[in-house]
């Protein structure tokens, strides 16, 4: 037997003016009534109904309407009773939050910060094929090494050689690779040094002051290799001081450093296979070849018949107008440019359509030496402009920021998943939207509203086939030095190099989460930092809702270990996580903003 049933509707005269509508169940318990009270005037007698209730008693339509509305709220609360029941009684798919953890968050709590000052102190992470001990042996998990440096860096470099170059705090360019040394060797030394980068076959740097180096990595190695002797046991160390002015002496006389000669102050450089992009503080673009393959695509801007040994002017056609440059990026063989006013042009190699000139007739073509404007979609409509530009081997890509939205989109050769448009495909010369970094929201509490996240940065290179963004979710929510950046990665996995929080070793044709960096793989972890791991779960996770994803921290300010501070500086520095990219390989680190 159901548990109602019968129901019965009754309509009782109270007095003049009032009427009480009675709705009866019998079940278990036997009866139970909703009443509702109308202060309408009393209506005439109505004419005999064909429609009576129990008790013979006769109705007007009026008194059936109510009494319909009666019934379906009653059998509404009854359902939902019902569905409530069930809801706690069922078990929820939720992984249970680790001790100590709440599941809801109001506030930023004692353990939360100090899990994100630990994260901008965390040195170097690396994880892909071979990245930290130089065998071909696939290394997913990342890795915490310290034969680099223990402290935050200026800026760091990767090789597709397995080499990592960094910048630490005193400005000194150290080289490390597992198959030359035990330790980093420096082998420049300024104070004013701020970025360093690889090409196929040297390292460039570039100093705050605006001069350019080059160091030829042909003429180097073999000057660490002497030098290899000094290290005579397995305990990460630096040069002495005596052995790096004999270090840095032997490369200058043996011109494996030389400066690059420019017209005007540089202020960032790019670096492609053979060529290298320079940006000057007039928003000019400079262009060199570092060897004869240089400009065999046309990816220097210009028509070169030998190749020079100074930055020479981009020439731009005249649709830039007086637009100044505002970002730079080189891509193997083909070179992208953005202008201050939100447009991109590129030029180069166009051989699976990594300059995204579209089908136009005269424009794309195999290779171009001339920029061409990039056509970027639904600007026009949404007064969107292109605020970041990347390049990876032989993809490029662009986000696109309006008011209300941002959008990711991306060109070029996609094999192995690296366009992040969901698809493996080996030619696309128009701009794809990538749906899972595009038109993402969040509710922003100080502002009360509705707004969108933002991509914070970037992370690709001219010899990698996969790629990273960051979201800049703690600047939308007004808690940038609270809450962790999400992390993505798509492409190429051949190596490990994407981290795949969901366990696979396959490539990725669209943007997945990236496996959380754990303190537990750390070779050689301070005390500390021992006792810190043991506290916090092993994890870098300071959202209690991110279980099994990568968050990195934003910028914040941390403090320096006496000894390795800046001469005559600061004992803090602000510092946020960086990433950077080679061919199957990618670092996880904390940058000096």
């Amino acid at each position: 037997m159901s548990p109602v049933s019968m129901l019965l509707v009754r309509a009782v005269p109270l007095r003049p003016g009032f009427t009480r509508l009675v709705v009866s169940a019998r079940s278990r318990p036997p009866f139970a009534s909703v009443m509702f009270f109308s202060s309408a005037p009393p209506r005439p007698p109505s004419p005999p109904s064909r429609l009576s209730f129990s008790g013979g008693h006769k109705s007007d339509p009026r008194s059936v309407r109510i009494a319909a509305f009666a019934f379906g709220a009653v059998l509404t609360a009854f359902m939902l009773g019902i569905a409530v029941l069930k809801a706690d009684a069922e078990p929820s798919d939720m992984p249970p939050a680790p001790k100590g953890y709440q599941t809801v968050v109001s506030a930023v709590d004692s353990t939360q910060m100090r899990q994100m000052e630990t994260a901008r102190s965390a040195s170097i992470w690396l994880w892909g094929g071979g990245a930290t001990t130089g065998e071909s042996k696939t290394k997913s998990a990342p890795q915490k090494i310290l034969e680099v440096s223990d402290q935050p860096l200026r800026h760091l470099a990767l090789s597709p050689a397995r080499m990592i170059a960094a910048i630490d705090l005193k400005g000194t360019l150290l080289l490390y690779s597992p198959n030359l040394s035990n330790a980093a060797v420096p082998i420049l030394e300024s104070p004013e040094l701020v970025f360093c980068e690889f090409s196929k076959n040297a390292l460039l740097a570039l100093s705050k002051s605006g001069i350019v180096y080059k160091i030829d990595l042909s003429k180097l190695v073999p000057v660490i290799e002497r030098l290899k002797s000094n290290f005579v046991d397995q305990k990460p160390k630096t040069l002495s001081l005596f052995q790096s002015l004999v270090m840095t002496g032997v490369a200058v006389d043996a011109s494996a450093v030389e400066k690059l000669p420019a017209p005007e102050r540089i202020l960032s450089i790019s670096t492609g296979e053979s060529h290298v992009l320079a940006l000057s503080e007039s928003g000019k673009a400079y262009s060199l070849a570092l060897n004869e393959e240089g400009n065999k695509s046309g990816q220097l801007g210009f028509q070169a018949e030998a190749i020079s040994r100074e930055f020479k002017p981009v020439a731009f056609p005249a649709a830039l107008g007086g637009s100044r440059i505002a970002q730079l990026c080189a891509g193997s063989a083909f070179s992208l440019a953005r202008t201050t006013d939100g447009r991109v042009f590129s030029w180069g190699d166009n051989r699976y359509g990594q300059l995204g000139t579209a089908k136009r007739v005269g424009v794309d073509i195999a290779s171009r030496s001339v920029p061409a404007e990039v056509v970027i979609p639904n600007t026009s409509s949404s007064g969107g402009k292109c605020l970041q530009i990347a390049c990876g081997k032989d993809t490029a890509v662009m986000v696109v920021d309006s008011d209300h939205t941002t959008s990711v989109y991306s060109f070029g050769m996609g094999q192995w998943g690296q366009l992040g448009n969901g698809k493996f495909m080996h030619v696309c010369n128009t701009p794809q939207k990538i749906m899972e970094l595009s038109e993402l929201r969040e509710y922003n509490e100080a502002k009360n509203t509705v707004v969108p996240i933002r991509i914070a940065s970037l992370a690709m290179s001219a010899s990698a086939t996969h790629a990273l963004a960051v979201l800049d979710i703690s600047a939308s929510s007004g808690a940038q030095s609270a809450f962790g950046r999400d992390v993505f990665a798509w492409g190429s996995n051949e190596s490990g190099q994407l981290a795949r929080a969901d366990g696979k070793a396959s490539n990725s044709a669209v943007p997945v989460w990236v496996t959380p960096v754990t303190i537990s793989g750390a070779k050689g972890l301070p005390a500390d930092e021992k006792e810190f791991a043991e506290e916090s779960g092993k994890r870098l996770e300071w959202n209690p809702k991110s279980y099994g994803r990568l968050q990195v921290a934003g910028p914040g300010k941390i403090p320096l270990h006496p000894s390795k501070s800046v001469w005559f500086g600061s004992s803090m520095a602000v510092v946020e996580q960086a990433f950077a990219v080679a061919d199957g390989v990618t670092a996880l680190y904390s940058r000096v903003v």
